[in-house]
């Protein structure tokens, strides 16, 4: 699942309450956070593990990939922030691959990323585009066709708040605001 938006549009508070949704429901027993950089989401306590740095991402991308090619993934949800930040770093390559694998796996896989920047990861966007599944804030007119190949209808920029966009699975668009945690 793509979660995008421009700076402040409440793209972080969306992965919090995605991950938090989805360990409430039981849809996940382990939630994992993977991120370029230090963040401000690694210190809550939601997180059974938190993987910072390209370096450090690239070593847990192999092992978990493995992992999940042996059958051993249980209930894991993967919430990788600011996502296209790993292109062109030594992390692109694994975490491609534990996406892929992931997907197949049926692991719940969250890509967050700023809209303009996931354009210039492509290696690392085309497995969640090809999902067709996401959340957009604060839209722009081709955003739902740039990200998840899906027309959204058309508002104004005073429609959508920071938490407000559309939530779009399948060709299925839906006006969504996110709660707060």
């Amino acid at each position: 699942m793509i979660v995008a938006g421009p700076r402040g549009s409440g793209a972080t508070t969306t992965v919090v309450c995605l991950a938090r949704a989805a360990c409430r429901a039981g849809a996940i027993s382990t939630a994992v956070l993977l991120a370029p950089r230090r963040s401000v989401l690694e210190g809550l306590a939601l997180w059974d593990r938190v993987v910072v740095g390209p370096e450090e991402v690239a070593e847990f991308a192999q092992a978990m990939a493995a992992q999940l090619d042996a059958g051993d993934g249980g209930a894991l949800g993967l919430f990788i922030e600011a996502l296209p930040d790993f292109s062109e770093t030594m992390a692109e390559g694994s975490l491609d691959r534990l996406v892929r694998t992931a997907g197949r796996a049926g692991v719940f896989v969250v890509g967050e990323g700023e809209t303009s920047t996931w354009s210039q990861a492509w290696t690392l966007a085309k497995g969640f585009k090809a999902g067709r599944r996401g959340i957009v804030l604060q839209p722009g007119e081709m955003d739902g066709d740039a990200l998840v190949g899906t027309s959204t209808p058309r508002a104004r920029m005073a429609d959508f708040p920071a938490g407000r966009g559309f939530f779009i699975a399948s060709g299925k668009v839906v006006k969504v605001q996110v709660a707060l945690p």
